[in-house]
């Protein structure tokens, strides 16, 4: 009887903790119950570390997710030079010195280059 449920417990667990498998249902556990055997016993801690497998591979994705929707957002840099005369500039980059020289050279091109000094360009990563 131990190596059947050795058997049954290896083959649930043999999986990888990270694959994640979408068209699974979720497992349901139904608390409480009157369980007298130790066979049912065991099927039910099969069945919670079942779970619990399911769950960490559901919060391993969602952490995925949401460290590259982070590391994607946060890469950006953007610039901005207000001056007196020629109006307001803006330029971004994934770098702070490229947003910052960036929006120096527009307003060079565009506006007076005595209003266009790096100690007016105000930057905010993303």
């Amino acid at each position: 009887m131990k190596s059947v449920i050795l058997f049954i417990a290896y083959s649930l667990f043999s999986q990888s903790l990270f694959a994640s498998d979408s068209s699974k249902q979720p497992i349901v556990i139904q608390i409480g119950g009157q369980t007298s055997s130790s066979d049912r016993l065991s099927q039910r801690v099969l069945l919670l570390e079942k779970a619990v497998i399911q769950l960490q591979n559901s919060l391993a994705k969602l952490e995925k997710e949401a460290n590259s929707a982070q590391s994607s957002s946060a890469s950006d840099w953007a610039c901005v030079l207000k001056t007196n005369f020629s109006g307001t500039f803006t330029a971004t980059s994934s770098k702070k010195i490229l947003a910052v020289a960036n929006v120096i050279k527009k307003c060079s091109k565009e506006g007076n280059s005595m209003d266009c000094r790096e100690k007016k360009v105000v930057c905010s990563n993303q």
